[in-house]
């Protein structure tokens, strides 16, 4: 569990970078947006392209992973815009 979750954790950060590359010059309305979009793309891709390397995400395709999925993007973009603005 240690390690899944030092992976977890380490793919957030880099997903948070790439997220930050696409909206750095996006006002904060549309960074939301691309932000949720974003998460909703996370998703897919984690649920349905990796599940052919790791068939149990099959088990976690619900709602509850896609919201928070889709919060993740939201919060990562809200966030990179409120310190990117000191």
């Amino acid at each position: 569990m240690f390690i899944a979750t030092g992976i977890h954790f380490g793919l957030s950060i880099t997903y948070a970078i790439v997220l930050s590359w696409l909206i750095h010059r996006l006002e904060i309305k549309n960074s939301l947006i691309a932000g949720g979009l974003y998460g909703l793309g996370l998703f897919l891709i984690n649920m349905y392209g990796f599940v052919i390397i790791f068939p149990w995400f099959v088990e976690t395709r619900d709602w509850i992973t896609v919201t928070a999925h889709v919060v993740f993007g939201v919060s990562a973009a809200g966030v990179f815009k409120v310190l990117s603005k000191r």
